[in-house]
C-alpha cells in the first residue's frame, strides 16, 4: 500500500515566493516605503500557490484514504514552540535585560511612543479569544455530527485581527530599525501575524474541503484547531510582555 503523496514542485515555488515576500516586507518596514504593495502581491501569489499545493495533497490523500497523520503535525507544533521559545528569549533578554532602561525606555523620550495596550492590542486579544471560542464550539458540534456556521465566524474574527495588525504596524511612531525595541516588536508580532495567516489558511482549506469537496477530515480539523489555539496562547504572551508590561514601565 502506497502511503506517500506524489512528487510536486509546488513547495519549491512556495519557498521562492515566501522568501521574496519577507525580503520586500523587511525593506518596506525599514523604510516605510510603497513596497507594501509588492509585499501583498507576492503574498497573494504565495497564497495561490499554497492553495493549489494543498488542493493537490487533498486529492492525493483522498485517493489513498490517508488524509492526515496528526502525529507529524504534533512534531510541527513542537518545532513552532521551540521557535517562539527563541523569540521570547530574545524579547526577555533585549527588552528586560541588564541594560533595560538605558537601551529602551530612555530612548522613548526621543519622540517615540509605545502603542497603547488597551486600545487596538486589547481589541485584537478579544478578537482572537472570540475566534477561539467559535472554533471550540464548532469542534464540539462537529464531534456530535451537527454542523453550524461557527467556523465561519472563527475565520472572520481572525481575518479582522490581521487587518487591525496591519493598521497598527503602519501607524506606529517607530520602525523595525528603531533600536532593540523596534526590531523585537516587529519581529515577534510580525511572525505571530504570519502564523495567524497560516492558521486562517488551514481553517479556510477545511471549509473548502468539507463543504465543497464533501471530504470528511476529522484529523485535519483537530490539528488545525490545535494550531489555532497555539497561536492564541502565543498572542496572550505577546500582549502581556510586549505591550502591557513595557507600556506600564514607560509611564512610571
Amino acid at each position: 500500500m502506497i502511503t506517500h503523496i506524489l512528487p510536486s514542485y509546488f513547495p519549491f515555488f512556495i519557498s521562492i515566493s515566501l522568501s521574496l515576500f519577507f525580503i520586500s516586507l523587511v525593506y518596506s518596514l525599514y523604510y516605510k516605503s510603497s513596497l507594501v504593495l509588492l509585499c501583498f502581491f507576492i503574498f497573494f501569489s504565495f497564497s495561490i500557490l499554497f492553495f493549489f499545493f494543498f488542493n493537490f495533497e487533498v486529492k492525493d490523500f483522498s485517493y489513498l484514504q490517508y488524509f492526515f497523520n496528526s502525529q507529524y503535525f504534533y512534531f510541527f507544533i513542537f518545532s513552532e514552540f521551540c521557535f517562539f521559545f527563541g523569540v521570547f528569549w530574545a524579547v526577555f533578554w533585549g527588552l528586560y535585560g541588564y541594560d533595560f532602561y538605558n537601551s529602551n525606555l530612555l530612548a522613548l523620550n526621543l519622540g517615540v511612543y509605545l502603542i497603547y495596550p488597551y486600545g487596538l492590542p486589547l481589541l485584537n486579544t478579544l478578537l482572537l479569544l472570540t475566534s477561539a471560542c467559535y472554533a471550540t464550539i464548532f469542534h464540539e458540534l462537529y464531534l456530535d455530527y451537527f454542523y453550524d456556521h461557527s467556523l465561519y465566524y472563527c475565520f472572520i474574527f481572525g481575518f479582522i485581527f490581521l487587518l487591525i495588525q496591519y493598521f497598527e504596524f503602519f501607524s506606529s511612531s517607530f520602525t523595525i530599525n528603531y533600536s532593540c525595541f523596534g526590531s523585537l516588536f516587529f519581529f515577534s508580532t510580525g511572525f505571530h501575524g504570519f502564523h495567524v495567516f497560516m492558521g486562517l489558511f488551514f481553517i479556510l482549506l477545511f471549509i473548502i474541503v468539507f463543504n465543497f469537496l464533501s471530504i470528511n477530515t476529522p484529523n485535519y480539523l483537530n490539528v488545525s484547531l490545535l494550531y489555532w489555539h497555539f497561536v492564541d496562547v502565543i498572542w496572550l504572551f505577546l500582549f502581556i510582555f510586549v505591550y502591557t508590561i513595557l507600556f506600564t514601565f514607560s509611564i512610571l
